[in-house]
């Protein structure tokens, strides 16, 4: 079964205009009043990183290039933890 959710896929939701027209909605204290960075927030301060990527993977999200790359699997190419610390740079 294809991993990408797109709009005819009945299981997606659409919520990136849930806010739009409320009062505010363009402040940063609404968002984050309404949950904004919390997925960021567990990630960064509850997760390991091997559980983020795994999380990454499992929700299909693809980049936006030509390909379509399933960006988990990108974000898995980056070697075990060692000690060392290690960047992703995104564009």
């Amino acid at each position: 079964m294809d991993t990408i959710t797109s709009r005819h896929d009945p299981r997606f939701e659409v919520t990136m205009y849930k806010y739009i027209g409320m009062e505010n909605s363009y402040q940063l204290d609404f968002y984050l009043d309404h949950g904004g960075y919390e997925a960021a927030k567990k990630a960064l301060t509850t997760m390991q990183s091997v559980d983020v990527v795994n999380e990454v993977k499992a929700s299909g999200l693809r980049g936006r290039g030509g390909a379509g790359f399933p960006t988990g699997v990108k974000w898995s190419f980056m070697p075990p933890v060692d000690g060392r610390q290690r960047f992703i740079v995104c564009n």
